[in-house]
């Protein structure tokens, strides 16, 4: 009796490790599955992420083409003159050289004796010149 006890008891054991075992191998094929769709997701994202890249690289290499070529009809346009749209830093004109300003800067007193005022609004911008900047007047 014993020995049929012990018998069904190892029978019972050996019913439920291999019910387990085919559980796990089941949730392993159910993990694989998703770690293959996951992939599989992950690389249509990274095909997807790469044409999309692609497609703007085209665009900003077309739009550097066509940025050049305008580029080249104005300076076809133009010839061989270089257009500067800001101010030339020398004119044409009497150059002098600061030797004092008043302490708000309103009035500049330059090299050959001459007192200048200054208007209101550029009166903060004299403050910065120094001794060796030129004065065009």
């Amino acid at each position: 009796m014993k020995m049929e006890a012990n018998w069904k008891r190892l029978c019972l054991v050996a019913l439920m490790a291999f019910a387990c075992t085919g559980l796990y191998a089941e949730q392993m094929d159910e993990e694989e599955e998703r770690d293959i769709a996951g992939q599989r997701v992950e690389a249509t994202l990274m095909a997807r992420l790469q044409s999309e890249r692609s497609d703007q690289d085209k665009e900003h290499q077309s739009l550097n083409e066509e940025d050049e070529q305008e580029a080249e009809e104005r300076l076809v346009v133009m010839g061989a003159y270089y257009a500067y749209s800001g101010y030339p830093r020398e004119f044409d004109g009497s150059h002098h050289w600061p030797t004092g300003r008043s302490s708000n800067g309103d009035t500049i007193d330059l090299e050959d004796g001459s007192k200048w005022e200054v208007c209101k609004l550029d009166a903060q911008l004299t403050l910065n010149w120094e001794l060796q900047d030129r004065i065009v007047v």
